[in-house]
């Protein structure tokens, strides 16, 4: 019913007005902008309401069966309402619209959920078309790394949480994954105590690349200090991280110490903690930092893979590696994940770029480093970079400037985003991220209805 009033109105407008009017686009806004703040309205109070992501779930399933589209969630508490190609336009390119999917903020999510129903419910003459939520509970990206891959079978993505008015964000940024693994050779310990630091709690969710605050970088860091000035140590185990792309939420150290040392070890230790909790602690409300004695291990780390190991941490590329004038990152690297408790080392490294040349570069001295340290190195290429941005982030770019009447950007970013991992998952699918929250919505909204209908609107 809505959709037969939405189409009465224009026709209307259309024969009081014609296409050339200035008056006819005006309307059309108007009426977009009434529709889009109608389903924002209703959608922000229902999520106000909530008390979790499943109560979400329940207005959006009978959003759903109002429209007579199909509606699927799964045990993440991702959410996927279909609705199929237009007569006549089933060969035309198929598309996901994105959003995360959360309660907090609950503001931004609603608009940019609700600019995606209006689009999906008024789109005409389209492909097939996809409304994607991915839960975000924790930060964790959850909710895109286990949706089910059919669900990512399409030409191009458009996600909808860009918060950042007149630019559109793409995806040319090319990424790599380095699996790194030795074989470690273990030996009696031969020093008499053992202590265990810990960095846990530090807030991931949304960190830029910043090798200062990795706590195996930092943990590493206060051995090289301690060996440095000649305290006698040996390696038992260190591990930390559980996923590439972000550094790790916690990191774990334990050493041997020779009893005569265990007082300069500790106030190095002393030192490290006041320095890391003063710039990260402020900013990460659940960061604790510990150092206690435990139980002497059975094996430690041969000096030689002791030397290797910490070397190859101390000297991996960690954070942003080149910036541009204006301080935004283009390249960065990630030491993401770090073990020995299989009893061999192994670790994970995430580099991105929006350069290719600097990608090249960036893998040419992991791979340099790891062969220094007599470490194996696997390579997976993720994405490759473009030199332009992308057709789509362009295409979207000229509707947005056209409906907005003002320049927007394309951009491209190297932080971590749920589409950028969806994207990562479905490499031929184009992608890229608008925003739908700005200072005037409907003209947004407009571009987006445009773009569905292959300009026909």
């Amino acid at each position: 019913m809505k959709k037969i009033l939405f189409l009465l109105v224009v026709i209307l407008l259309i024969a009081a007005v014609g296409f050339g009017d200035s008056t006819f686009e005006s309307s059309i806004g108007s009426t977009v902008s009434q529709g889009y703040q109608r389903e924002y309205k209703n959608l922000s109070n229902a999520m106000a309401k909530a008390g979790s992501l499943s109560d979400v779930r329940k207005y959006l399933a009978e959003w759903s069966r109002e429209h007579e589209f199909a509606m699927y969630s799964d045990v993440y508490d991702n959410v996927v309402i279909l609705k199929g190609a237009s007569p006549g336009f089933e060969k035309e390119d198929t598309t996901i619209l994105h959003c995360s999917f959360a309660l907090d903020p609950p503001e931004s999510h609603a608009r940019s959920i609700a600019a995606a129903l209006f689009a999906l419910a008024y789109a005409e003459n389209h492909g097939s078309l996809e409304l994607l939520l991915t839960s975000d509970k924790t930060g964790d990206m959850q909710g895109a790394k286990k949706i089910n891959g059919q669900y990512l079978v399409a030409d191009r993505l458009v996600n909808l949480d860009n918060r950042i008015d007149n630019t559109v964000i793409g995806a040319a940024v090319g990424a790599c994954d380095y699996s790194l693994t030795k074989k470690i050779r273990w030996a009696a310990p031969t020093l008499s105590k053992a202590f265990e630091i810990t960095i846990d709690g530090l807030d991931v969710s949304s960190a830029s690349p910043n090798a200062a605050q990795n706590p195996i970088k930092a943990l590493c860091g206060i051995i090289f200090g301690a060996k440095g000035e000649g305290v006698k140590l040996e390696l038992a185990a260190i591990n930390g991280g559980s996923a590439l792309g972000q550094p790790p939420s916690v990191a774990t150290v334990t050493v041997l110490i020779d009893d005569d040392d265990v007082g300069r070890f500790a106030g190095r230790v002393a030192a490290a903690k006041a320095k890391y909790m003063s710039s990260f602690g402020e900013s990460n409300p659940g960061l604790t930092y510990r150092f206690e004695e435990v139980q002497l291990p059975a094996k430690v780390v041969s000096e030689e893979d002791f030397a290797s190991i910490t070397g190859l941490i101390y000297m991996v590329p960690d954070g942003v590696v080149l910036a541009a004038e204006n301080g935004a990152p283009v390249a960065a690297s990630s030491l993401g994940t770090v073990s020995t408790y299989t009893g061999n080392f192994a670790a994970g490294i995430s580099a991105r770029s929006l350069s290719e040349d600097k990608m090249a570069e960036l893998s040419e001295s992991i791979k340099t480093i790891c062969w220094l340290s007599n470490t194996a190195c696997s390579e997976q290429e993720i994405s490759s970079a473009a030199a332009d941005g992308d057709a789509l982030a362009r295409e979207l770019s000229a509707l947005l400037e056209e409906s907005q009447g003002a320049a927007v950007a394309v951009e491209n970013y190297l932080n971590d985003s749920e589409w950028a991992v969806l994207k990562n998952r479905s490499q031929s699918m184009d992608a890229a991220s608008i925003c739908v929250s700005g200072e005037k919505p409907q003209n947004a909204v407009k571009a987006l209805l445009r773009f569905l209908n292959s300009r026909s609107f």
